[in-house]
């Protein structure tokens, strides 16, 4: 029974953990107001501020798709930008503010006119941000692409004479 108990211990200490360490830390807050709570929540936003709702099935599927994407984009762009790379991160950091720049321009662009077309466009690319965001996240996939060369780099210096 002592170790189901101490299961138990662990468990709520762990969740407890999660949940009043974040506010330590300014980052995260900043993160959490700006990309989860305000533009995550981008379709309710406009909805709010709009005195034109969608009147046709068409207006309802396009407004949801391109709440889709940008919510998509801010996210992965977020993570490209703050992303670090040995040559590369300023490259990434302003490839990662000119997606955003994009797709809020494609926003208004498919809101405004209607148009699938371009909510797709905004879609792709929101997708493809993603990928390339998420490609080595280590929460998402073991074997990342610089987990592979350290681990043969390390396979390498072991046979080498002291």
């Amino acid at each position: 029974m002592e170790n189901v108990e101490s299961k138990w211990i662990i468990f709520r200490n762990y969740f407890v953990e999660k949940l009043i360490c974040p506010f330590k830390s300014p980052e995260f807050i900043f993160y959490f107001l700006f990309v989860i709570l305000i533009v995550g929540a981008l379709g309710i936003h406009c909805a709010w501020m709009s005195d034109v709702y969608p009147k046709t099935k068409d207006g309802y599927i396009i407004s949801n798709m391109t709440c889709y994407f940008l919510t998509l984009v801010a996210t992965s762009s977020l993570s490209l930008f703050l992303m670090s790379h040995d040559i590369m991160t300023k490259t990434i950091r302003i490839l990662s503010f000119g997606i955003v720049v994009i797709s809020v321009i494609l926003f208004f662009l498919a809101t405004k006119n209607e148009s699938y077309f371009l909510a797709s466009i905004g879609i792709a690319i929101s997708l493809l941000t993603w990928w390339i965001a998420n490609a080595d996240n280590q929460d998402i996939i073991d074997n990342s692409y610089y987990g592979n060369v350290r681990e043969g780099s390390n396979k390498l210096t072991q046979n080498w004479p002291e």
